[in-house]
């Protein structure tokens, strides 16, 4: 049994580790098709040109506020930044007849 689990946690590590290595190579594809450099993106969302290559390199995730402003300064929702486009939010039928 304790093997088991231990290769549940194991495999869920890779997991985490590889979506976020995705979602830093997805941050510099998008970083160079817009901005060219990370001076640039840093100055667009007001950050230091240390952390967006933090983020590139994967030695740190960007906090959902980060997200929020990566993905607006991308032109693209979170969801699709982070690698789920498929993800949409569930809106009550009168919200949705409204939009």
């Amino acid at each position: 049994m304790g093997l088991a689990i231990y290769d549940a946690y194991a495999y869920a590590y890779v997991v985490v580790e590889d979506i976020k290595t995705a979602l830093a190579k997805r941050i510099q594809k998008r970083r160079r098709q817009i901005y060219g450099t990370q001076e640039r993106l840093a100055a667009q969302i007001g950050k230091p040109q240390s952390t967006v290559s933090r983020w590139e390199k994967g030695l740190q995730t960007p906090s959902y506020e980060h997200l929020v402003l990566l993905a607006g300064a991308f032109q693209m929702t979170v969801a699709d930044l982070a690698g789920f486009p498929d993800i949409t939010p569930d809106m009550p039928d009168e919200q949705a007849a409204s939009s």
